[in-house]
Order: structure tokens, then sequence, then C-alpha cells
């Protein structure tokens, strides 16, 4: 008959959506720049070479690894002497370290260019996709020593000069 009606179980559906809310790291100028970063002994490395001014979404490039893996990270950066910070986002709340997740930062280190850093991946990872964020800055207020010496604060705040570089951390079995 072309008036019959069919009832269904009512069922609730829950989605969970997750919204990233990275910051974007200023510079006020274009001059110094992260000019490589690259890795090697990961199970797929990253190679990015150029000039990343200010800040430079390259999520879409995979560094793959494992939990408890230790691989080198190569860096250069273009004007002197500079500070390089490293964070991976493991709680994926959009906040790089800081006192409730002191294990993000994976480095912070002042020096001549190039750097070269080993980096360990914590054990017990879950597997997934990881914010890997790298930046280079020359601290233009202690032009004796160019260090940038706010912590992890300086994943997201301003600095005279340098640039970000954001790319996706892979944890694979």
């Amino acid at each position: 008959p072309s008036n019959s009606t069919s009832t269904s179980d009512i069922i609730t559906v829950e989605i969970n959506t997750v919204t990233e809310c990275y910051c974007e790291p200023v510079v006020s100028d274009n001059v110094d720049s992260v000019t490589l970063v690259a890795s090697e002994g990961a199970v797929f490395n990253i190679d990015y070479s150029g000039w990343a001014s200010g800040y430079l979404d390259q999520t879409s490039t995979i560094l793959q690894t494992y939990s408890g893996q230790e691989f080198t990270l190569y860096t250069e950066y273009n004007g002197g002497g500079q500070t390089f910070g490293v964070w991976a986002d493991w709680n994926a709340d959009g906040v790089f370290g800081g006192i409730n997740n002191p294990d993000e930062r994976l480095v912070l280190s002042n020096g001549a260019s190039p750097q070269v850093f080993t980096i360990a991946i914590p054990m017990g990872l879950a597997n997934g996709e990881y914010r890997f964020r790298v930046r280079g800055a020359y601290d233009e207020e202690d032009e004796e020593n160019s260090i940038v010496t706010q912590g992890d604060d300086f994943s997201c705040n301003f600095q005279y000069f340098g640039s970000t570089i954001d790319f996706t951390l892979q944890i694979v079995n």
C-alpha cells in the first residue's frame, strides 16, 4: 500500500572532533631563515631545503619513526648564530611543551649553523600522527649571544628574525 510506514530503533551517534589550534609564530624581518631540516635514521626521513620566511606549513611532509627510536636531525640557518627549538605535540592539544608536557620539547640549543641533534622518541607512544615543529631564530635583544631564552614559549612567540616549519611525525610499529 502507498500509505504504509515503518519504524526503526532510535540510535545516538557521538562525533568527536579535534580542532587544531596551532599558533603561527611571527617574525619582524625575513632576512634570516631556516634553510635545512633533514633527518637520518628514521623509518622514513624528511629532507626540507629552501627559504622558510616566517612560518611554513609542511605538514604534508611526513617523518616516520617508531616509539623508542632515535634519529639524527640536521638543521641549517642563514643569518649567524641562532637558537633552534624542536617540539612534538604528543597529546595533540595544540600547545608545544610547557609545565604539563615537558617531554614535548625535544631540543633547545644555541650555536652556529649547522646544528645536529639526536632526537629520542619516547617509549610507549600510540601509533598515529603528531605535529612536529622546528624553529630557528636570532634574538636581536641579545646580540652578543643571539640566545633565545624563553623555553617552550619560543615555540610560538614573536622573534625579530628566524622561521618556523611544521611537519608531521608519524609513529608506526
